[in-house]
């Protein structure tokens, strides 16, 4: 058996740099069409923007905060075959001969799922990509738990949601956080603050279901507010490929190996 079906990890995620311009720019060599962008000024004190194909080019965060999705004409212009192409609106594009940096992730595949449908009690559309284990998944919240179709046909290892049209936290779950240390099966954490894992049950009901089909989100309004719309970022190890995992520091100038 080969050790990892993804010979060209860049077809599938890559970062790039880029001289910024102040007026569209568009940068290649990225190796795909991407689905999930954030850029980020390396020379200019500007926070990150993050941007997806699901929202589309007018949508945007500004950064991994609390704010609900932006919508501007002068941040991104289109999302290209080998790459991206960024307006002067875009933080990393804003100062002339400055430089940036963009991570970007493709999914490709768009599908659609109802009600009742493979384990999923809440409907809801997206984009996957089966081969590097990654989907964006868009629904309706319904304030109640509920589970969620991923599209991946592999159990998730790690999910990420935000509330796109109320304020709220970037809710992460993590395969590893109910083995950590101050972790069980309720964790969870919030990507854009400082908070220690944060064991409540109703933020992805303690992942009561995930599998090969669905993931669970309880009825906190950061992963499921009653009539918001609610994106979240699906990732599934693949050999060779990505690996999600945990470790523990120990305070030494020789950090520990992971």
């Amino acid at each position: 058996m080969a050790y990892t079906t993804i010979n060209k990890s860049k077809l599938f995620m890559n970062t790039v740099t880029y001289t910024a311009n102040a007026s569209n720019n568009a940068i290649t060599g990225v190796g795909h069409q991407p689905d999930f962008l954030i850029t980020k000024s390396r020379t200019s004190e500007y926070g990150a923007n993050v941007y997806n194909s699901i929202s589309g080019v007018g949508k945007f965060f500004n950064g991994i905060t609390t704010g609900v999705e932006g919508s501007s004409t002068a941040k991104i212009a289109s999302f290209d075959t080998d790459g991206f192409t960024l307006k002067n609106g875009d933080n990393s594009n804003y100062t002339n001969n400055g430089t940036g940096v963009g991570w970007s992730w493709k999914a490709g595949t768009s599908f659609s799922n109802n009600a009742g449908a493979n384990g999923a009690s809440i409907a809801s559309t997206g984009s996957v990509n089966t081969t590097a284990g990654f989907s964006i998944v868009k629904w309706t919240g319904s304030g109640s738990n509920a589970t969620i179709s991923h599209g991946l046909g592999f159990t998730p290892n790690v999910v990420l949601v935000k509330n796109l049209t109320g304020t709220g936290n970037w809710k992460m779950w993590h395969k590893s956080f109910a083995t950590m240390s101050g972790g069980n099966a309720t964790s969870s954490l919030n990507l854009n603050g400082t908070n220690a894992l944060i064991n409540t049950a109703s933020v992805f009901n303690s992942m009561a279901t995930i599998n090969t089909n669905v993931f669970s989100v309880g009825a906190e309004g950061d992963t499921n507010q009653a009539n918001q719309t609610m994106i979240a970022f699906v990732f599934a190890e693949k050999q060779g490929y990505s690996k999600f995992g945990s470790y523990t520091g120990n305070g030494n100038a020789d950090g520990t190996f992971v």
